[in-house]
């Protein structure tokens, strides 16, 4: 028989979908960012924020995607106490 927590529980639909749409915005508005340098700077260091601009939306949409993973605790086994039936004694050894 399985034993289920509270904590197994998942988290409701609409937190997920608002933690993700929040991160998602968080990583495009840091893609932005990159695009503002990588007009501004020259030679190998363009490059860098270039391509940090184009790889940006992937990572995004995989951690998007993704969702928590959740830690599980073993729980502890249960065991129940063995209860043993009370001994009858026979008619014979009463007398």
């Amino acid at each position: 028989m399985a034993v289920h927590r509270i904590t197994d529980a998942p988290r409701p639909l609409r937190e997920d979908i608002s933690a993700r749409s929040r991160n998602y915005i968080i990583s495009m508005s840091i893609r932005i960012l990159c695009f503002i340098p990588a007009i501004i700077f020259t030679g190998w260091l363009r490059w860098v924020f270039f391509a940090a601009a184009l790889i940006l939306p992937f990572i995004a949409v995989m951690f998007a995607n993704e969702g928590k993973a959740r830690q599980e605790e073993p729980l502890p086994p249960v065991t129940h106490p063995r209860r043993e039936l009370p001994s009858e004694e026979s008619p014979e050894s009463s007398s």
